[in-house]
């Protein structure tokens, strides 16, 4: 998974302009691709019913997600089984596991190296803050200094894959507005690849 992520790193550094390979310049090593496969990789740790104390590796207890595509009963073990580029909503009702199974895409995506993935949890997005703001800071979370020029460059490459969890967990105050975010990315970065999670009926459409 490391050595795919450091072949991603370098191939997105070199089809990006001087100010975002200025931010991907010293991931381009072993050492630290190294510390950000692990800050991504902390996607998979959890807690769960049983061990609320300490977060587990969600690998660790994970069953295969089946889901509906086109009224059909498909198990989907990658982004790449869903079989279409188009973005994603991913609909359930509660207690079904969606945040988990976004989870382990976001991980599967991690350990394939063919996509930047990048999880995010909707809830977590301020009032006053824009969705824009928040992908911009889960980057430089993960030690990626960038600013919303940059983050345009780095996902019109094409190897970005947004996972935004839970649009139903927002405020309703906000889903509106990030509605008309999460399209306005979607039209403005073409290559961006965006996949959602939400209850059925939770506001958003795709």
């Amino acid at each position: 998974g490391k050595k795919a992520l450091e072949l991603l790193v370098e191939d997105i550094y070199n089809n990006t302009k001087a100010a975002a390979q200025k931010a991907l310049k010293k991931w381009r090593t072993s050492r630290e691709v190294g510390r950000l496969y692990t800050r991504i990789a902390n996607v998979r740790h959890v807690k769960t019913l049983w061990q609320v104390d300490k977060a587990v590796d969600l690998s660790s207890f994970y069953c295969e997600s089946h889901i509906y595509l086109d009224k059909k009963r498909k198990c989907i073990r990658a982004v790449s089984e869903f079989e279409t580029a188009e973005n994603l909503l991913i609909e359930g009702i509660a207690g079904q596991g969606k945040s988990i199974f976004l989870r382990y895409l976001c991980a599967v995506e991690l350990m394939r190296g063919e996509s930047f993935p990048v999880f995010l949890e909707l809830r977590r997005i301020q009032p006053d803050q824009s969705l824009l703001q928040a992908v911009v800071m889960a980057f430089k979370e993960l030690g990626i200094e960038t600013d919303e020029e940059i983050f345009r460059d780095i996902a019109g490459t094409g190897k970005v894959i947004l996972f935004l969890d839970a649009f139903d967990e927002i405020h309703d105050d906000l889903k509106a507005r990030l509605t008309s975010e999460i399209e306005h990315l979607a039209v403005t970065i073409e290559n961006l690849r965006i996949i959602v999670s939400s209850r059925q009926g939770g506001g958003l459409a795709m």
